[in-house]
């Protein structure tokens, strides 16, 4: 029994310095941190996460993250970056870490991993200031790989103050891919206002007004032809004028458009337009510019 009694109590005791001893490594390496001497604290937290590791503390440690932050200090961006991956998959990354990670991966080019370290960002650290300011940065890239639904999540973490016509374009590029008419004609006048002669609003607000009229013109003269009655006809060239108004709000946008990029499509546009307007000259000029 005395023998048992005292096993138990060396035991205790070497349980007692093992905890002391970890515990002055990180105060060490914290003061070493304080003082100003990377070298020193570097050497100590790599200490310490031997005898975390050992101890079977990795989930709950920050020397990962204190480690990598040290060699960042020392000038070891590799050692850094190492310590930083264990501390974002131990769950202690600190918010400076995810923001260097997301840096760091979009000097090095790294398409994927910085978007990992963006959105890890977001997860961790959501309400922080300095995650709204990434939030432009990860909706882009969304948009950038054609993530249409990962993009139409971020874009309300994307403030007003950060919409601007750049990212007002990809936006737009995001609702036309996934068929938001109403969106689109939402984001084609704000970029307008911004800038009048953007092409993508410019095309979108054009060819939108054009299909109206002619779907219109294309209705109206259908009912005519089913039921040619003074009444009809009455109807019909209330319709056509709408029609027209619709025509000539579009062609004004094309003409514009064809001055910044004359594109054969936009010249068949205009043809169409002249055509519908019944003058046949410009019609035959626009339609020839077409072919």
């Amino acid at each position: 029994m005395r023998n048992t009694l005292l096993v138990l109590l060396m035991l205790s005791m070497t349980s007692c310095a093992i905890q002391k001893k970890t515990i002055d490594t990180g105060l060490a390496a914290e003061a070493a941190t304080a003082a100003g001497d990377p070298v020193k604290a570097l050497e100590l937290w790599e200490k310490k996460i031997t005898e975390d590791e050992l101890a079977g503390r990795e989930n709950t440690t920050q020397a990962y993250d204190k480690a990598g932050h040290a060699a960042l200090a020392v000038g070891d961006t590799i050692k850094a970056e190492n310590h930083f991956k264990l501390a974002v998959y131990h769950k202690t990354a600190s918010l400076k870490t995810w923001l260097f990670l997301s840096d760091f991966y979009q000097r090095a080019d790294n398409l994927s991993l910085e978007v990992m370290a963006l959105e890890g960002l977001a997860k961790h650290f959501p309400d922080k200031p300095e995650t709204k300011n990434a939030m432009p940065i990860l909706f882009k890239l969304y948009a950038q790989t054609q993530q249409w639904e990962k993009a139409v999540e971020t874009w309300p973490h994307v403030r007003p103050e950060n919409q601007d016509e750049a990212l007002l374009n990809d936006w737009f590029k995001v609702n036309k891919a996934i068929k938001n008419d109403d969106a689109c004609n939402e984001t084609s006048s704000l970029l307008l206002a911004k800038n009048p002669n953007n092409t993508d609003a410019l095309d979108w607000k054009a060819i939108q007004l054009y299909e109206i009229g002619e779907q219109r013109y294309q209705q109206e003269m259908a009912a005519y032809e089913k039921n040619k009655t003074r009444k009809q006809y009455a109807v019909l060239l209330k319709g056509l004028e709408k029609s027209t108004n619709d025509f000539k709000e579009s062609l004004k946008l094309f003409e514009r458009l064809y001055k910044i990029k004359p594109d054969k499509a936009y010249a068949l546009y205009m043809g169409n337009i002249y055509a519908r307007f019944g003058d046949e000259k410009n019609a035959t000029k626009y339609h020839k510019l077409a072919n």
